[in-house]
């Protein structure tokens, strides 16, 4: 699905993009498991503690979608807003119900500001880096 929606003329920027937000995602979690604020029950490999089909393809695959259809700044913002709210309200607690995810020091509004942050952040890099590299 991804690749039938994908702009091929953009690909290498958006992999780009969907690389370091795959890495920003990673790094959250680890972080957000070694601070002990939500755990993964049941693992795919038990040695990974985190939620892996979900960190490395789900949400960058979205995160690289919204990216491509939203380049402009404030249409960016408000898009990750709204999947922001979609993440935290719908998916987050899906899984909790399912009991893959547990919650122990977080709450789900927590989520919202590092949804849209961490989308932010890699765009703002990447373009700054992108930027600087056709100036040369």
């Amino acid at each position: 699905m991804w690749w039938i929606l994908l702009d091929k003329t953009k690909i290498k920027k958006i992999w780009l993009y969907g690389a370091l937000i795959t890495i920003l995602i990673i790094y959250l979690d680890d972080i957000g498991g070694v601070l002990n604020l939500w755990n993964y029950p049941y693992q795919l490999i038990n040695i990974i503690p985190r939620l892996n089909p979900i960190d490395i393809s789900v949400l960058p695959v979205m995160h690289m979608l919204i990216y491509q259809y939203f380049s402009k700044w404030k249409n960016f913002i408000i898009a990750n807003i709204i999947i922001s709210f979609c993440n935290s309200y719908i998916a987050e607690p899906f899984f909790v119900k399912i009991g893959i995810y547990e919650l122990t020091n977080w709450k789900y509004i927590y989520s919202v500001p590092i949804y849209v942050m961490k989308a932010i952040l890699i765009k703002f890099i990447l373009e700054k880096v992108l930027q600087k590299s056709e100036d040369k």
